[in-house]
C-alpha cells in the first residue's frame, strides 16, 4: 500500500507542497511547459469562440430560422458566448499577464484576483451545466 502522506514533503519557505515522488516529475515539467502556452491557445480559442457564436445567434434568430430546434441552438451559442466572454479576461489575468512561477494561480494576497477567480469558476461552471443539458 502506498502512503501519500511519505511522499510529501512540506516547504515552510514558500509554503508550496511539493511532491518527492519521480512519478510526478514528467508531470510537473509538463504543467510549467503547459502552463506557458496555454493563455495564448485559449485566448485565440476564445476568440474564435465568440466569432463563432455571434454569428450562430445572428442567423438563427432571423425570422425564417425560427423553430424549436434553432431556439435550443440559440441557447446554447448564448451559453457558450457568455462563458467565453467570462473566460478570455480570466484567461488573460491568470495566464498571460503574470510571471511564470505565478501563472495559472491567483495572488493570494489580491483581493481582485481572488474573489475574480471565484465569481469566474461559479458562472463558467455553471454556463457549462446549462450548456450540456
Amino acid at each position: 500500500m502506498y502512503n501519500i502522506t511519505q511522499s510529501i514533503v512540506f516547504l515552510e519557505t514558500n509554503n508550496n507542497f511539493q511532491y518527492d515522488d519521480d512519478n510526478n516529475s514528467s508531470l510537473d515539467r509538463y504543467r510549467i511547459l503547459y502552463r506557458n502556452y496555454h493563455g495564448i491557445i485559449s485566448s485565440f480559442v476564445c476568440i474564435f469562440g465568440l466569432t463563432c457564436n455571434l454569428f450562430n445567434i445572428i442567423v438563427l434568430t432571423r425570422p425564417l430560422m425560427r423553430s424549436s430546434t434553432n431556439t435550443i441552438l440559440t441557447s446554447l451559442a448564448l451559453s457558450d458566448l457568455l462563458k467565453m466572454l467570462f473566460v478570455l479576461p480570466a484567461v488573460i489575468i491568470f495566464y498571460c499577464l503574470p510571471k511564470d512561477e505565478l501563472k495559472s494561480e491567483p495572488d493570494s494576497t489580491s483581493y481582485f484576483q481572488v474573489k475574480f477567480f471565484m465569481i469566474q469558476m461559479l458562472f463558467t461552471l455553471t454556463l457549462h451545466c446549462i450548456s450540456t443539458w
